[in-house]
């Protein structure tokens, strides 16, 4: 019994040390002191021990567009109706043909605006909301329609525009741009509009 002991207090032991050196390659890797790893600051006056207390996160390779989820929506609507929007040339709404998440030569060009608006103005940003006509699956709807968001972001990131000044939102069938009661307006509900500002 005692032999057993001894062993489980050595394979404990044997794991907090594995765990400990695992931890000073981590913050090795990342140039990070210990200190903060382990979250034990070590304010050097009386403001900094009243400061909050925040971790290195390591660089990331490649930066996705934020995806707002439903309830974000409400909030993020208000924000807008009072913040002033920008219009670029041709508009504000990319189209696309259905089931399509292609963009058009129309749709690159007001694309190419756009990215040129943000780069001269490095405060704003940009939302864009997909959507889809209410032919097919929801599920295939909501599919086509991040798709087509996907599609904007990444050629306004190709122009230089940083993702993290793009917010993108999928809706598919939901919330049509127009009612979903002709053919003229499914079509007009197969598109991405972009609030910029």
């Amino acid at each position: 019994m005692l032999m057993c002991s001894r062993l489980l207090l050595w394979l404990r032991n044997a794991t907090l040390l594995t765990a400990l050196a695992v931890l000073i390659a981590s913050c090795a890797a990342q140039k990070a002191p210990l200190d903060q790893a382990m979250m034990f600051p070590q304010p050097a006056t009386q403001e900094a021990a009243s400061a909050p207390v925040s971790t290195p996160k390591p660089a990331a390779k490649a930066v996705r567009p934020a995806v707002v989820e439903e309830e974000e929506e409400e909030e993020e609507e208000e924000d807008e109706e009072e913040s002033e929007s920008v219009t670029v040339k041709g508009g504000n709404v990319l189209y696309f043909t259905y089931a399509s998440s292609t963009l058009t030569g129309t749709s690159q060009q007001q694309l190419l605006r756009v990215a040129s608006a943000m780069k001269k103005n490095k405060g704003y940003r940009i939302t864009l909301n997909g959507y889809a006509c209410d032919q097919g699956s929801h599920e295939a709807n909501l599919a086509v329609s991040l798709r087509r968001v996907v599609a904007a972001s990444e050629f306004l990131q190709q122009q230089g525009v940083s993702a993290h000044r793009i917010t993108i939102k999928a809706h598919g069938d939901t919330n049509p741009v127009v009612p979903n009661n002709s053919s003229v307006n499914r079509a007009k509900n197969r598109c991405v509009t972009m609030s910029i500002g």
